[in-house]
């Protein structure tokens, strides 16, 4: 590279956040050359978790950074591309143009204090419970939603999760045998109300994107947007962490036993809190709702909703409907 070009180089880094994507600065820990900043997370299947961050900063629905070409995949290395160039793309972005430049590279510290920083912006997350009851509905006092009470490993409270009856129908008429995965629709809505003492002290959301997956969002004890939901030894980050439970494969109580009951935890008692007739051990076994995860669903809702109808079909309480349902799912007592 002659000087003149060194100079010109050298200016548009000054200029531009959008710098530098005609190549690599010296000192650069990029295993080859090229245009786009390295980003190097060092996190298992990266792919997936580049697909989940990323596509969240691509407008309002969300899409495949890399079908948008926002990164490129070369040589199984990831390459940030200008942002100013992708339509749609959230302004945030430079940030983290900018956490790159120096090194041409993004490793986890600095891709990890972006999205802290910017998540909720791109998001467009309500800043308050009030406006997010306007976005997704009131959950209390609509006779639409269903409520599952939980006490377990995954929080310290007590956790009331609200969903609509319709979302969870949808999910399970898309299913022909119980091996199949429960995929729930863009735009279903899970609200996680954490208890102390019956009191809310802490809400959390969880909102189906267009492109599969999921925003994450929580609100403090008085209604606030917060960062952090309430965990022992330390706070957990929003959405940082969340996927780090929903993504992976570890299995919490006390939904990993049930329809047993656990021994005692920490915190006291892991138990959900439902009818007997709800804890049917075939339907546990067969579903295996939260070992599969199939959209990174922690819990049991189809497990517990599928048990009650088939203890109503051995009741003979059982609807047309519903009896079809469980016939076209394999079910047979």
């Amino acid at each position: 590279m002659s000087n003149a070009l060194k100079i010109v180089v050298s200016t548009v880094f000054v200029l531009s956040l959008s710098v530098g994507w005609v190549g690599c600065a010296p000192g650069a820990e990029s295993p080859e050359t090229g245009d786009g900043i390295l980003i190097r997370l060092d996190k298992g299947d990266e792919d997936r978790l580049l697909a989940f961050y990323l596509g969240g900063y691509l407008g309002e629905t969300a899409r495949n950074p890399e079908d948008s070409g926002l990164i490129q995949k070369r040589k199984n290395n990831w390459y940030l591309q200008d942002p100013t160039k992708i339509s749609g793309a959230d302004t945030t972005l430079k940030k983290l143009v900018a956490a790159g430049t120096d090194d041409r590279l993004i490793e986890w510290n600095e891709f990890e204090a972006f999205v802290l920083e910017t998540y909720y912006l791109a998001r467009s997350a309500p800043p308050t419970i009030e406006r997010m009851k306007q976005r997704v509905g009131d959950w209390h006092f609509a006779d639409e939603w269903r409520a599952y009470e939980v006490e377990g490993t995954m929080s310290p409270f007590r956790r009331k999760i609200w969903l609509r009856t319709a979302s969870l129908m949808t999910a399970i008429r898309r299913m022909n045998s119980f091996s199949d995965p429960i995929l729930y629709d863009e735009g279903t809505v899970f609200v996680g109300e954490h208890l102390l003492d019956g009191a809310v002290v802490e809400t959390t959301f969880m909102l189906k994107r267009a492109d599969g997956f999921w925003d994450y969002f929580a609100y403090d004890e008085l209604g606030e947007l917060s960062t952090e939901v309430q965990k022992e030894p330390e706070n957990m980050q929003v959405p940082i962490k969340c996927i780090g439970c929903h993504y992976g494969d570890r299995q919490f109580e006390p939904e990993r036993s049930f329809p047993a009951q656990p021994r005692p935890g920490p915190n006291g008692p892991r138990t959900i809190f439902t009818e007997e007739g709800n804890k049917s051990v075939q339907i546990a076994s067969d579903l295996q709702e939260h070992a599969r995860r199939s959209d990174t669903i922690l819990g049991l809702y189809a497990t517990l909703y599928l048990s009650g109808v088939s203890t109503r079909i051995r009741q003979g309480e059982a609807t047309v409907d519903e009896i079809s349902m469980m016939q076209r799912l394999g079910f047979a007592e």
